[in-house]
């Protein structure tokens, strides 16, 4: 940044560039100096912070580590959610192979048969088998 901030002060002072050009950099600049101010600042506030917390002295040049955190990641979830949800699957399914099993073609078949006067004929006066079979 330092050096992009010179080469635009040799540029205003040959006439290339604009002044106010120098000035934005310059600005910039020490914004990003009031930043790492305010970092080294919250650091040393927050390791002190820690050291009353813990009861030890800590150093202000102290480094942290991140630790190392083993999990055992399951593949399977098991939630009584997703139980009731295989559940209600089933539900549906049996309920469409029902509506299915209910929407198929009915064949009933029917048989009536005896013996008697008159049978089936009105006119004939006499003992005679009859029998009525239907689909």
């Amino acid at each position: 940044m330092q050096t992009k901030l010179d080469e635009v002060k040799s540029g205003v002072k040959y006439g290339v560039l604009l002044p106010a050009s120098d000035s934005v950099l310059e600005t910039e600049l020490l914004k990003i100096e009031q930043q790492f101010i305010e970092v080294e600042s919250s650091r040393v506030t927050l390791i002190e912070t820690l050291s009353n917390l813990i009861g030890q002295s800590l150093a202000e040049s102290v480094s942290f580590e991140k630790p190392l955190i083993e999990t055992q990641l399951q593949t399977e979830i098991n939630r009584p959610e997703l139980e009731l949800f295989q559940y209600k699957k089933q539900e549906v399914e049996n309920s469409e192979e029902l509506i299915a099993r209910q929407n198929l073609p009915k064949l009933n078949g029917f048989a009536t048969g005896g013996y008697g006067n008159p049978g089936l004929n009105m006119l004939d006066n006499s003992f005679q088998p009859f029998y009525l079979l239907g689909l």
